[in-house]
């Protein structure tokens, strides 16, 4: 039983995996190259075989804030939908989704919440990304010890883990990992 459900998630990162190369393709088609946070970043990236394993959500991508309604129309094109945001945000746009995809897609204006932000700007973040290219296309990714202190930052200032007092075990585990 346990196999069958490590098999169903491994099916389920193959689909996250292309339709994340088919965001990144769409975004490169109106010009856009995204930078992939947080999980995203791993199911293009073979980064290890830890990898395969960490679950997520949604697929966050960073774009420019000048660049975000081009991303988001681009989304349209190939199907995506908005609903509208039940929450306050200050560093994405609304979540968008595609019927029988796995993951929600959040189009990210900014790389951490306004909190976050005043520790690590979104500038910072860009300034560190690399430029990959893979058969997707092209998009940024940050170099591991960013990419740690994006996730840590995320999950301990931007999720309020540390006020808390709640250690996010995901961003331990890809500490750990990298």
């Amino acid at each position: 039983m346990l196999l069958a459900a490590y098999d169903a998630h491994l099916e389920r990162q193959r689909r996250r995996r292309d339709q994340l190369g088919a965001i990144v393709n769409a975004f490169n088609s109106v010009g856009v190259e995204p930078l992939l946070l947080k999980g995203s970043r791993y199911l293009l990236l073979d980064t290890g075989s830890w990898c395969e394993a960490r679950d997520m959500r949604d697929l966050d991508i960073l774009c420019r804030r000048d660049e975000a309604a081009k991303a988001a129309k681009a989304l349209e094109r190939i199907g995506y939908r908005s609903g509208e945001i039940s929450f306050p945000t200050d560093h994405h746009l609304p979540l968008m989704w595609l019927e029988q995809a796995p993951s929600a897609v959040e189009v990210h204006t900014e790389a951490l919440s306004f909190e976050a932000r005043e520790i690590l700007p979104t500038e910072t973040v860009w300034q560190h990304a690399a430029r990959r290219t893979n058969e997707y296309g092209a998009f940024l990714a940050l170099p591991d010890p960013w990419q740690l202190l994006v996730g840590l930052l995320h999950h301990q200032v931007s999720d309020r883990g540390y006020p808390r007092r709640v250690l996010a075990l995901k961003a331990l585990w890809e500490f750990a990992s990298i």
